[in-house]
């Protein structure tokens, strides 16, 4: 199963470091109240909700002036090694404890479109690829970037309202990812 992960670019060099998605990483989110559950790393199986998450992280939680692009990798799994993202359902679906409790994985990723899993993923063996993208605070890189521009950024993230759209999905598989 082809799953993304978003996440800022200082992040990204961490992880490109280690060779390795590590559920020990630091959390993003330092208010407690909506901080997620350590010791999982949080999947999509739809590429736009990782471009949100990876633009709105480079945006919100870190230096706007320090991380001027994002990145997502693409990642391989089982199905089976995979859970249900009760911290999605909660913060963003605003499901209650009883509701989340009556979700299984197919539920969720119909849904929410997100799961997470519980342990390291190694480069090649389950990160395939990753992809640099423009953040949204920095304009001036879209320059740099022919094939892609600030109105493609913003109709992706846009676009994962509305579940998995084909086009969306195309476009970001024809853009310009590193093999890992």
């Amino acid at each position: 199963m082809i799953l993304y992960h978003g996440t800022t670019l200082s992040i990204s060099e961490k992880i490109d470091e280690s060779k390795a998605l590590k559920i020990n990483s630091e959390s993003l989110y330092k208010d407690p109240s909506i901080q997620t559950t350590p010791g999982y790393i949080y999947l999509s199986i739809n590429p736009a909700l990782a471009f949100y998450y990876g633009n709105k992280h480079s945006a919100h939680y870190t230096d706007p002036t320090e991380e001027d692009s994002f990145v997502v990798y693409e990642i391989e799994l089982e199905k089976e090694e995979l859970l249900v993202d009760t911290d999605e359902l909660k913060y963003v679906h605003e499901k209650t404890k009883e509701e989340i409790n009556n979700y299984n994985l197919d539920k969720c990723l119909k849904e929410a479109y997100t799961c997470k899993i519980g342990r390291n993923l190694e480069f090649k063996k389950h990160v395939k690829r990753k992809l640099i993208v423009p953040s949204s605070t920095s304009p001036e890189n879209f320059n740099e970037s022919p094939e892609f521009k600030m109105k493609d950024l913003k109709e992706i993230t846009e676009s994962r309202k509305d579940g998995l759209k084909e086009a969306i999905i195309e476009k970001i598989k024809n853009l310009k990812w590193e093999e890992l």
